[in-house]
């Protein structure tokens, strides 16, 4: 099962949240809580052993190194992709609730809440690029050194219903994969089909 904001069950969230006259705090987590309920939680159901995908693709505002006396540095806009890949060790998804920090007096930090899985593993995958391509493909990267073994799955209901939107949301796109072959069909539908089959030798 391949989840995104426009998956059937998603969109029915998503409609209550836009036709909302007041949006608030308290809709806002009953929204991520139903989306994790009705949505996230019967989704993993069956798939203890598979592999699991999280893609996060978004914009971003960066320094193209020139630079003037008029404008000062010059700014270009760069797509950034974050892909993680973990293989389930059970479908018993954990709710970590917020946590804020308190630095010096009137200064915090919070720490979002967390929708986690149990995986026996994760590792991050490297966007490259063929010669004359524009669509990424993506290869192993570096594993993830995770004191417990969760899997984190929340960005997507952080994405969906948020009180404030940043400049470039309209370019954000968030999708899970469940599943060996979901995950599969995910990666080889980007010319991943080799890291695919490497994955699923771990």
């Amino acid at each position: 099962m391949i989840i995104t904001g426009n998956s059937p069950e998603v969109a029915v969230l998503k409609q209550v949240w836009n036709s909302a006259e007041g949006r608030d705090e308290d809709l806002m987590e009953d929204l991520r809580r139903r989306l994790m309920l009705q949505v996230l939680v019967p989704a993993m159901e069956g798939f203890s052993g598979h592999l699991i995908l999280k893609y996060h693709e978004f914009l971003t505002r960066v320094s193209n190194g020139n630079h003037s006396f008029a404008r000062g540095s010059e700014m270009e806009t760069k797509t950034v992709y974050w892909v993680s890949v973990g293989r389930l060790s059970g479908c018993d998804i954990e709710e970590v609730p917020e946590v804020v920090h308190r630095v010096q007096g009137e200064n915090k930090f919070v720490t979002p809440k967390k929708v986690r899985l149990p995986v026996h593993w994760e590792t991050f995958l490297m966007p490259q690029y063929q010669s004359g391509e524009y669509q990424a493909y993506f290869v192993l990267g570096e594993p993830n050194d995770m004191e417990e073994n969760k899997f984190d799955i929340s960005l997507l209901g952080y994405h969906l219903f948020s009180l404030m939107k940043p400049r470039f949301d309209w370019a954000t796109k968030i999708e899970i994969a469940v599943g060996n072959e979901s995950v599969g069909t995910w990666l080889t539908e980007r010319k991943s089909a080799q890291t695919f089959n490497m994955l699923m030798r771990r």
